[in-house]
């Protein structure tokens, strides 16, 4: 019998054991994150230099699989300048995030009073260049930006491990077959060649064909079972959601912790003010930040905003969150409201036909969220403005644009005015089951401390498309824009063969396209890395206008709607 001794690695063909142990020793060195200077290559080309250059991209170095080993040449993101894009095998190692880390914290200082930290997180099925197009999008809006460039602060875009789905399609469906496990991958074929098998059969015997037929459903089902688990794998959602919660969270809440000592060792308070963090979330993303937020919110829960010793709470701008609805439900099942009380300003984008949500994250859910009704089940980012009175109602009301009760002069409570609907005859709002008794009825209670930006019929030019391909033009921007009450089977039909072609072509990304609508963009930015005062001082009296124009749905939080009802003209109406 062959033994090893201890402590010692079998060596692999045409490798030794010492070649061995070092590989996994320099593994074992490469930390949860690599953080360094951000400089996409499309802003270094530029004819005239940004007035701006404080980014940083901070990605987890968790592998797409398990089985991949992370190495300095997979953590080269692209589209940065290559100066800077061989700082990332540098900073594989401790060392190189310690010396990024001080480099923040000096440059937070070297701004002035009032430093601001800005972390954005990108959603479910975004590969690396995916991640680094986006935050090269935000790092070029900040850069010429007359008024968030000259603030003192720093950003900081968070890739962590995901996949496109079917990249490449090849690759994605022979791995999630070989991926099956050995009595499944058996079925499969067992199932596959006994349907082929009674159907040849039934070719060569017609007087028994019926019997071979009818034989022939119950392996045919069987295929269809293993099929739909195949193609649940390529889709890659439940894939990313366990990268979310058990790659991307802890990694994250490791990089704060770190910001956290770096700031406290270079002693950065600004004469003993906290550094404010904020956050930026899409998607899946979403669950990330507030998952992250929870930890560090219990871990450090001194009754108030503070994280660590250095940074504070500030905002949290969640675009098309694929978290529950019932983060937004004051009850014991709400595992997030110890962190968003904590917020200072919380800002919710949601649109009703976001497909990736009513088709992937709402199917996947409903094998893995405990919940006894699918209202329960159905994400925060369909949660809209209410256009029914009731369960019982089928007609419903024509939406009405602009800021929700504008013209009131009393402080309104959001969660009355806020539905689930699925269609013009399955809606429920959240004064009604399963939502009743537990709704917020008061100012503090978490659903009206959120400000709710309903773009379900946004519509606006689109800053993706070139002068010749339309931009000019106002379109809906997530959706249709068709102006209906609740959009029903045909509409989602029609809106799903539009998600399925280029914007170019007059198709909607019902999922991502906030970031391509000039308005819904900046106020988003805005929103991120300013705050809700900066917003009202930029549109001036015209917020409510502005959102009647795009057909936004704008519901504000009680704290907001004071701030918006003190901003507004005396005469009661910014119309």
């Amino acid at each position: 019998m062959n033994s090893h001794p201890p402590n010692s690695t079998p060596a692999a063909d045409g490798e030794s054991e010492p070649q061995i142990n070092s590989q996994i020793e320099a593994v074992r060195k490469i930390p949860s994150y690599v953080l360094q200077r951000f400089r996409p290559v499309a802003i270094d080309q530029d004819s005239y230099p940004p007035r701006w250059d404080r980014g940083y991209l901070v990605y987890s170095t968790a592998p797409n699989n398990v089985e991949d080993v992370p190495s300095p040449s997979l953590l080269e993101p692209p589209g940065l300048a290559p100066s800077l894009r061989l700082e990332a095998a540098e900073g594989a190692l401790g060392e190189g995030n310690r010396r990024e880390l001080r480099d923040l914290a000096n440059a937070l200082h070297a701004g002035g009073d009032d430093p601001e930290i800005i972390i954005a997180v990108h959603g479910f099925s975004n590969n690396l260049q995916a991640a680094v197009d986006w935050y090269s999008d935000i790092y070029k809006h900040l850069s010429r930006h007359p008024v968030l460039a000259q603030r003192n602060l720093v950003f900081l875009g968070y890739r962590w491990p995901s996949e496109r789905p079917l990249d490449p399609l090849r690759g994605s469906l022979s791995g999630a077959v070989q991926a099956l496990p050995t009595l499944p991958r058996g079925l499969l074929a067992f199932g596959a060649l006994l349907s082929l098998a009674l159907f040849i059969g039934a070719c060569f015997f017609p007087s028994s064909a019926r019997a071979l037929f009818a034989g022939a459903v119950l392996p045919l089902l069987l295929v269809g079972l293993l099929v739909a688990l195949v193609a649940e794998r390529v889709v890659v959602y439940f894939r990313d959601g366990y990268r979310a919660s058990y790659f991307a969270t802890p990694d994250l809440v490791d990089f704060i912790r770190d910001l956290d000592d770096a700031l406290q060792n270079e002693e950065i308070t600004m004469g003993g003010s906290r550094v404010k963090i904020s956050f930026l979330a899409h998607s899946l993303g979403c669950s990330v930040t507030t998952n992250a937020l929870r930890v560090l919110s219990d871990v450090f829960d001194k009754g108030s905003k503070q994280i660590g010793n250095t940074l504070t709470l500030d905002r949290l701008v969640l675009v098309a969150p694929d978290i529950p609805v019932e983060s937004v439900i004051p009850r014991r099942s709400n595992v997030l409201a110890s962190a968003l009380r904590r917020v200072e300003e919380v800002h919710v984008f949601t649109n009703e036909g976001d497909l990736a949500l009513r088709l992937a994250s709402t199917a996947a859910n409903y094998f893995s969220f405990p919940a006894r009704s699918r209202f329960s089940g159905y994400r925060l980012g369909n949660l809209t403005v209410k256009h029914f009175r009731n369960a019982r109602d089928r007609r419903g009301s024509r939406p009405s644009y602009g800021v929700v009760c504008a013209a009131s002069e009393q402080v309104i409570l959001p969660s009355r005015f806020l539905e689930i609907r699925a269609s013009s005859a399955e809606h429920r709002h959240l004064w009604e089951k399963p939502f009743f008794p537990w709704v917020a009825n008061g100012s503090d209670d978490v659903t009206n401390k959120i400000s709710y930006y309903d773009c379900t019929d946004y519509i606006d030019v689109l800053d993706s498309l070139d002068p010749g391909q339309g931009a000019a033009l106002a379109r809906g921007v997530v959706s249709r824009a068709i102006k209906a009450p609740a959009l029903n089977l045909p509409a989602y039909f029609r809106l799903l063969l539009a998600y399925l072609k280029e914007p170019a072509r007059g198709g909607v990304d019902t999922h991502g396209g906030y970031f391509h609508g000039r308005t819904s963009k900046e106020w988003i930015y805005t929103l991120a890395f300013a705050g809700f005062a900066e917003l009202l001082r930029s549109q001036g009296p015209n917020l409510d206008t502005v959102a009647s124009r795009h057909q936004l749905q704008v519901l504000l939080s009680c704290a907001q709607q004071q701030a918006y009802k003190d901003h507004r003209p005396t005469n009661g109406s910014d119309r």
